[in-house]
């Protein structure tokens, strides 16, 4: 009876540690869409991806622009999904991945049945972040922003809000996202 009790105990261990074993194994990639993701945080299980746009849709301007993301898949896999949230830094010039933690804490209740994407915008965070050191200062002087417009010339239009948008919806549409929670 001791051997078959220390058999069943042995059998029970194994169980649990393949299903523990199972249940922590996080895949390093995932596909979205048409877009393969990496596994870039393993506190939140988030994979990290980019997305490559011109940098002037028009073409006046040459050039292209990496905007990059962070997507954190929804931690009940086997239930229907809600949605995706879609949480965004005001600005200008703030990046959304850098509040992260903060988003992913408020929206934790909602995270099993709900994707979480953040994208961050042209010129923040993931997304070719700009270099002005005029306005790295907190300052808010029109001197500070005159210096980093010349700083980027004939670019300075295109980080405004109406290519950022188009940026968010070239990533929804990689992703294959069609809708989302803002």
């Amino acid at each position: 009876a001791m051997v078959s009790h220390r058999l069943a105990v042995r059998a029970l261990s194994a169980a649990l540690l393949s299903i523990s074993g199972a249940a922590a194994a996080v895949p390093n990639t995932i596909t979205v869409g048409a877009l393969t993701l990496t596994l870039c945080n393993t506190q939140y299980t988030g994979y990290c991806g980019a997305l490559e746009r011109p940098l002037d849709p028009s073409g006046v301007v040459p050039g292209t622009i990496t905007v990059g993301f962070e997507y954190y898949p929804r931690r009940d896999q086997a239930l229907a999904p809600l949605g995706t949230i879609l949480p965004q830094e005001g600005g200008p010039g703030y990046s959304s991945t850098g509040t992260r933690d903060f988003y992913l804490s408020v929206f934790d209740a909602l995270r099993d049945r709900r994707d979480v994407l953040i994208i961050d915008k042209r010129g923040t965070g993931l997304s070719q972040p700009v270099d002005c050191p005029w306005l790295q200062t907190g300052t808010v002087a029109l001197q500070a922003v005159a210096n980093c417009g010349r700083q980027l010339g004939r670019a300075a239009w295109l980080y405004g809000t109406d290519f950022a948008a188009g940026d968010i919806v070239a990533v929804l549409d990689a992703l294959d996202i069609g809708g989302v929670d803002f």
